[in-house]
């Protein structure tokens, strides 16, 4: 894997390289923890000079306004600029109307029945229910009880069962001795 340098990140920041560049560095820092640590550094370094955002709510209800004014057609996986707000969006030269969104998304409406959550719901409720009334609940749970009861069966003492043992056993020990001395 190919690491950037400090530098090329402090470019990458500052916005100094074309729009594919760009991409492959995004793509990188996804899958490069060192390489986002370098870029975290450099962005550190330039934060001072990097535009700020004096009203954020306003910013946000822009980003959300130019997400509502895209018409996204479900079927063919194109997005219309200018939908919704009823004015035509400027096209640059080059550029079609219609932008490629890259996925296929289907409207709800059009999804098969197996795709909807209800259909999922349904069947994992008759699963639940089969498996309930035919017993195999029960039987998990007799097999998960005998195999903690063995387990319980072979379990060695505990510290404070091990000390009082032995203490025991001493002791016994010591009265054998005075006994012995005695005679």
């Amino acid at each position: 894997m190919k690491h950037f340098s400090y530098e090329q990140w402090k470019s990458f920041i500052t916005n100094e390289m074309d729009e594919t560049g760009r991409k492959v560095y995004e793509d990188h820092l996804y899958h490069c923890d060192q390489c986002l640590e370098v870029y975290l550094d450099a962005l550190a370094e330039c934060e001072a000079g990097l535009p700020v955002i004096e009203n954020e709510e306003t910013f946000t209800d822009a980003v959300m306004a130019k997400i509502a004014e895209q018409k996204v057609d479900w079927d063919s996986g194109e997005t219309e600029i200018g939908a919704a707000s009823g004015a035509e969006a400027p096209v640059k030269a080059g550029q079609s109307k219609l932008l490629k969104t890259g996925a296929k998304k289907r409207h709800p409406e059009k999804m098969p029945f197996y795709h909807r959550t209800g259909f999922h719901f349904l069947v994992a409720a008759a699963a639940t229910f089969v498996l309930l009334s035919t017993g195999v609940f029960q039987m998990i749970t007799e097999v998960a009880d005998s195999i903690s009861a063995a387990e319980i069966e072979e379990e060695t003492p505990s510290l404070t069962e091990g000390l009082l043992n032995k203490t025991y056993a001493w002791m016994d020990s010591m009265n054998t001795m005075l006994e012995e001395g005695d005679e």
